[in-house]
């Protein structure tokens, strides 16, 4: 499948990557980026020894496709950031065939005969199948470990008002998935997979169920980890929201502050006192009802609420709300919102929840808190340490290669 001096160049990266995501759960920067470096440079080198240059235009494009699907893998919370990285060297390094994909855009090739034919594709198709496979043994193999704390979260779970609701809807539709499925076999014998398909529905609505049930316990009762706060590295997930301390002497500059620690943003003042008044509108009316508003109002609840957050205190904010001659219900409306947007007079939020991890300057700001005494531990989320899926992944396209053509 590949050129055996690519082979062995992933090879050799893959299982060290694999090797200390096992240990640190992370990749390190440089050995993501010297991954894709060398993947670049052996395209090049290849491009020159066989005078075709489409191999480190396709290594390239293979960059720029992996790029594209780990923004989106990463923002979803599926993967960590060295996970991405690693995916974008192992795409340089086996490319992207442009020429194949010009010929699918221009008609000259059909999608299936394209996509059964990419090698781009089959990688991909062998992650999600090996990653499934792995995720499973390993998720097992943690349950196992943690088999008292995995239990206890069952229970608590089991127990939940909603989850016993969720149990009993999906039990009884399972039932009676089932008894269609015996009706349709008694009443209609040469209906007998039509019965088969149906009652496989029901094992499917209860292995969904259950597995999603399973996958909730796994991740709060063994993936959960309580660390010195100075340990804290960045895109490390946490499980709750990080608050310090704070007395408040202009409540809107400081929520502009966190806005922009939390989003690594340089928001314009203006834009978010305008998001807020936005959010704001959303939050009393409804958001169908706040796109509607126009631009006079929106200035409106801009103003009124730049007037209400320059303040030091809930007292304070309370009686200019009163002379703008707000009720009590507004009043309360506008508290339970900031709230809601983590805005407070006397905390401030390092860290919300989020499936992108903590960033540098958040890391920083916990470490400070570390370094005086007020912040001791957090509690993190452990990933599964995903790039041995890759390695494994790698070696199968190597070897097997277009494995789907045995059953074609």
């Amino acid at each position: 499948m590949l050129e055996i001096s690519f082979f062995i160049l992933g090879l050799a990266v893959l299982i060290v990557a694999s090797i200390t995501d096992f240990k640190i759960r992370e990749v390190p920067d440089w050995l993501s980026y010297s991954f894709i470096f060398m993947a670049i440079l052996a395209n090049i080198i290849i491009s020159i020894i066989k005078n075709d240059y489409w191999h480190i235009l396709n290594s390239l494009a293979g960059a720029l496709f992996a790029f594209l699907l780990g923004l989106v893998l990463f923002y979803s919370g599926q993967w960590g950031g060295g996970d991405s990285k690693v995916m974008i060297g192992l795409f340089t390094l086996i490319g992207f065939n442009i020429q194949s994909f010009y010929s699918l855009i221009t008609g000259n090739l059909s999608i299936i005969p394209y996509l059964l034919s990419s090698t781009w594709f089959l990688l991909i198709i062998n992650i999600a199948l090996v990653g499934a496979i792995y995720g499973l043994i390993f998720s097992i193999f943690l349950a196992t470990k943690n088999k008292k704390l995995f239990l206890n979260v069952i229970k608590k779970t089991l127990d939940n008002r909603r989850i016993k609701v969720l149990r009993k809807t999906v039990l009884t539709i399972s039932g009676l998935i089932v008894l269609i499925a015996l009706a349709t076999f008694f009443f209609s014998s040469s209906e007998l997979y039509t019965s088969i398909y149906i009652a496989v529905m029901a094992i499917l609505l209860l292995v969904l169920f259950y597995g999603w049930l399973f996958a909730k316990a796994i991740d709060k009762g063994c993936m959960h980890k309580k660390i010195r706060a100075n340990k804290i590295t960045i895109g490390d997930w946490t499980v709750d929201k990080i608050f310090a301390k704070k007395r408040s002497k202009n409540l809107l500059q400081e929520a502009l502050d966190e806005y922009r620690i939390i989003n690594e943003s340089k928001i314009h003042p203006n834009k978010f006192r305008k998001t807020l008044a936005k959010k704001l509108i959303a939050y009393k009316y409804g958001f169908l009802k706040s796109v509607f508003f126009n631009r006079k109002k929106l200035e409106e609840y801009q103003e009124l609420i730049t007037d209400l957050l320059r303040t030091s205190s809930e007292k304070n904010l309370i009686k200019k709300a009163k002379k703008h001659g707000l009720a009590k219900k507004d009043i309360d409306e506008i508290l339970d919102f900031l709230d809601k947007e983590n805005i407070y007079f006397d905390k401030t939020i390092i860290s919300d929840i989020n499936s992108t991890g903590l960033n540098e300057e958040q890391v920083k700001i916990i470490n400070d808190l570390y370094k005086k005494k007020k912040l001791k531990f957090i509690k993190v989320k452990e990933g599964i340490p995903f790039v041995p899926s890759f390695l494994i992944a790698f070696i199968l396209l190597q070897i097997i290669g277009f494995w789907w053509t045995f059953f074609i």
